[in-house]
């Protein structure tokens, strides 16, 4: 999500309170360390403009393995 959210100019801060979450679960989600909601996803692409997929992890792929 970082790179969606510098390219729209916007903090974590500024970007939590655009969507409805607080600024510690924005950083949290966009640390890796939460997943969003579906529905918080949805509203991240919304105010990203950006597709959703875009901003999924990918869950099925272990962590430090390559792509």
């Amino acid at each position: 999500e970082t790179w969606a959210r510098e390219r729209a100019g916007l903090t974590q801060a500024a970007l939590a309170n655009l969507i409805g979450i607080g600024p510690t679960l924005m950083s949290e989600i966009e640390g890796g360390t939460r997943n969003a909601t579906p529905a918080n996803l949805n509203r991240l692409a919304e105010a990203l403009n950006c597709p959703r997929v875009s901003l999924e992890r990918k869950r099925d792929q272990p962590e430090g393995d390559a792509a």
